[in-house]
């Protein structure tokens, strides 16, 4: 039995270590290579927030945003795509939103320092320096009861949202 073990797992071994890796950076069009966020949405594009704006990647393809489309000079710490816009976060300049030439700021919130910004459900969640929202796209709402501490990441774990902030984790009592 361990000759059998040891050779699959030998054989599995080899098999990762003769695999080619693309490795894609500045040079092969990344906005930059101090990538700060990533996301995928429903149609397979990849989009990438870095230090010098977003490039958004579908199959072999390349396409940078940067300031000649009206990106903050400000790092681009999350970028998501909701309600067919991009929306771009950045750590002190806001939200900018992409329509398909031009990003725009964003007068959806209050404060320029993001913390995070994530999807959940029909709403996108973004906390600042300032406050916590949720926005369905023309309507900004606020948590009934939530804390007004800086979130800085949101987790799904059986069937809850999660908010995580410095020093604490917040759920929803049932």
């Amino acid at each position: 039995i361990f000759l059998l073990c040891f050779g699959s797992h030998v054989a599995y071994s080899e098999q990762l270590t003769n695999e080619l890796w693309k490795q894609y950076d500045y040079i092969d069009g990344i906005s930059s290579n101090y990538i700060l966020d990533i996301f995928k949405d429903k149609n397979g594009k990849v989009y990438i927030g870095t230090q010098n704006g977003v490039t958004v990647m579908h199959g072999n393809s390349l396409v940078k945003y940067g300031s000649k489309e009206g990106r903050p000079a400000s790092d681009i710490i999350k970028v998501v795509r909701f309600n067919d816009k991009l929306y771009a976060a950045t750590r002190t300049k806001g939200l900018y939103v992409f329509d398909g030439d031009m990003f725009s700021k964003s007068s959806v919130i209050k404060g320029n320092d993001i913390q995070t910004m994530n999807v959940l459900g029909d709403n996108l969640f973004i906390s600042t320096n300032l406050e916590n929202i949720f926005y369905d796209g023309s309507i900004v709402s606020f948590i009934k009861g939530f804390p007004n501490i800086k979130i800085n990441d949101v987790y799904f774990l059986n069937g809850k949202e999660w908010f995580v902030s410095g020093s604490k984790i917040i759920t929803k009592e049932e």
